[in-house]
């Protein structure tokens, strides 16, 4: 993306609408989760999308209600939900 990357466009998100489930899509495996969950977001896909596993992922977010500040707590208080 031109002038931001994935985790300050999350950033911005989580700022402006907080209630927002964020799910990073990414061609790196060596992505930081600590990084997203700081960033707001509750899940990672890798690319290529796998468009069942993606899908799965979104259908467990809206199942589970989850947001940025409502995931499952961890030692860190947010992680991932899937």
């Amino acid at each position: 993306m031109p002038g931001m990357d994935g985790l300050r466009l999350a950033e911005h998100i989580n700022r402006v609408a907080p209630q927002t489930a964020i799910i990073i899509m990414s061609g790196s495996a060596d992505i930081n989760r600590e990084n997203l969950t700081a960033v707001g977001c509750i899940d990672f896909i890798e690319k290529p999308i796998n468009l069942e596993k993606l899908l799965a992922k979104i259908e467990l977010a809206f199942a589970t209600g989850a947001t940025p500040n409502k995931t499952q707590s961890g030692p860190e208080g947010r992680h991932f939900i899937g």
